[in-house]
């Protein structure tokens, strides 16, 4: 990080149209979402506050955005998403990210059960029972008081 970004409070992320910056990274049907996040928002927030391995949580993932900039920046990623259409564009846009070399893993869960943990903690099991997640969340420990985790 250069001295400049050290003190810089606007994150220069849009410099690249949105489409391009998602060209290939992403699929097709994760154009629908009616509120993307910039990829580069997303890739900037995750390398400036967490190291490889760390745990990055997005309680609204929509398409994945954030769970994919996580692995594919070596983070580990849970992501949450009410409705089950966007949680399967998310699954299909983190396996696509592990196809072009993304070594984080993501897990983004529908909370089809509604937003009492339930549905959450299943999804937060589920994902550790097969190893795509730590034991520990070191940068979510809210998420461990609010018994997600």
């Amino acid at each position: 990080m250069t001295e400049e970004q050290d003190w810089l409070s606007v994150w220069p992320t849009a410099q690249q149209p949105a489409p391009r910056q998602r060209a290939g990274r992403y699929l097709p049907a994760s154009t629908a979402h009616p509120a993307k996040m910039l990829p580069a928002i997303a890739r900037t927030a995750i390398a400036r506050y967490t190291r490889p391995g760390e745990l990055v949580c997005d309680p609204m993932c929509g398409i994945g955005t954030t769970l994919v900039e996580a692995a594919h920046l070596g983070r580990h990623a849970l992501g949450v998403e009410y409705e089950p259409r966007w949680a399967q564009v998310a699954r299909a846009n983190l396996a696509h990210a592990t196809t072009q070399g993304a070594v984080g893993a993501g897990t983004p869960g529908a909370a089809a059960a509604g937003w009492d943990g339930r549905a959450d903690r299943a999804a937060v099991a589920a994902a550790r029972a097969a190893g795509r997640l730590p034991r520990r969340a070191g940068p979510c420990r809210g998420a461990g008081r609010a018994g997600l985790l």
